[in-house]
């Protein structure tokens, strides 16, 4: 199994794709809803199979923005992936998102009817709400990508998909894979109505795109490029996006 996709449009059915290997040839399973599974020869086995599938299905990573989405690939996938997937129609705001209302389960449903509409509602939400709050500048989405969830940012007129770290309670950070500096304070004063923590940091997202952090208890913001980690780092301290700290710790 090279992608899988499981993506419920309207909470109560769902979309199912898989893209594998079989007998030297590359195949996408499609099944929509209760339909029949559909077969579809890619050609030849390559090394490179997202091309290669994309060319015969151009929407295979295209989803509604309101749409649930899991998606399990292998490792070595992962980063074009995130890449290449595009939700498009207008974004909820995480309230909405929140306190969406699902289809109710109809008299003439069978098992895997209720199995699909208990799915969905499942992915909603799929982590802690407070992920979905907290920063102003990312919109929430129901994506989520071997196990990590995303949000969406807009950068040079194109939505792009932002991890979020599963592990961090609070306060929720994006996920970087190399950070370029940070600065964060926590103090307990044994109550939960007297603790106060902020977090902020530069963090390299994907080769070539960038995120610098800002988040407190009562709310968060962040700032989003793309060029090198240099190139970014003046743009950061050049727009006094750190407003609450002089400087940052520089690793």
């Amino acid at each position: 199994m090279l992608l899988d996709i499981r993506a419920w449009r309207m909470y109560d059915r769902r979309l199912a794709r898989t893209l594998h290997r079989r007998l030297g040839r590359l195949e996408l399973l499609t099944r929509r809803g209760k339909g029949p599974t559909e077969r579809l020869d890619l050609g030849s086995d390559t090394e490179d199979p997202l091309p290669a599938a994309l060319a015969r299905v151009p929407d295979l990573l295209t989803f509604p923005a309101e749409a649930a989405v899991e998606i399990t690939c292998l490792a070595e996938l992962e980063e074009r992936v995130v890449e290449l997937v595009e939700p498009f129609g207008e974004l909820q705001d995480a309230w909405a998102l929140l306190a969406d209302e699902h289809l109710l389960p109809q008299d003439d449903w069978d098992e895997e009817d209720l199995a699909d509409h208990a799915a969905g509602c499942d992915r909603v939400p799929p982590h802690d709400e407070r992920l979905y709050v907290r920063y102003d500048d990312l919109a929430p989405l129901l994506i989520s990508i071997n196990g990590i969830p995303y949000l969406a940012a807009q950068v040079t007129d194109r939505r792009t998909l932002i991890p979020m770290d599963p592990g961090e309670d609070s306060p929720p950070l994006p996920l970087v894979r190399r950070e370029h500096a940070t600065y964060g304070y926590d103090w307990d004063g044994g109550s939960p109505a007297s603790n106060s923590s902020w977090w902020e940091g530069v963090g390299e997202v994907r080769p070539g795109l960038h995120i610098a952090w800002a988040a407190y208890d009562e709310g968060g913001y962040v700032m989003i490029g793309r060029g090198t980690a240099e190139e970014f780092m003046t743009e950061v301290r050049n727009s006094g996006f750190f407003a609450e700290s002089q400087g940052l710790d520089e690793e």
